[in-house]
């Protein structure tokens, strides 16, 4: 949080903290704002609440997504060979001809 002139008194951090523990618990930093001076006549900063939030352990910023590893496969042994990877008994043709069997 700021230090100096720009921080607010605890008693008043203290008092929206424990409103949105008991009612907003699950709500977005800009919901949980809007309903702050809805209901409870209370005007807080945007990012001083998601800050507030996220230093009580409430809100919990997006982390970057992460590239999904991917195993290396095993090389065919001929040029162009393919593995049949669905092997499960089928209608392929809606009953209007014979049953597809991988057997």
């Amino acid at each position: 949080m700021e230090h100096g002139n720009h921080r607010l008194p605890t008693i008043y951090t203290d008092d929206i903290l424990t409103l949105v523990r008991e009612h907003y618990s699950d709500f977005r930093p800009i919901l949980a704002r809007e309903k702050l001076l809805e209901r409870h006549g209370l005007l807080i900063g945007r990012e001083t609440l998601r800050g507030l939030m996220r230093d009580a352990g409430l809100w919990h910023t997006r982390a970057a997504p992460r590239k999904a590893v991917q195993q290396p496969r095993a090389r065919r042994q001929y040029f162009g060979e393919l593995i049949q990877i669905d092997g499960s008994e089928q209608l392929w043709f809606e009953d209007r001809g014979p049953q597809w069997s991988h057997r």
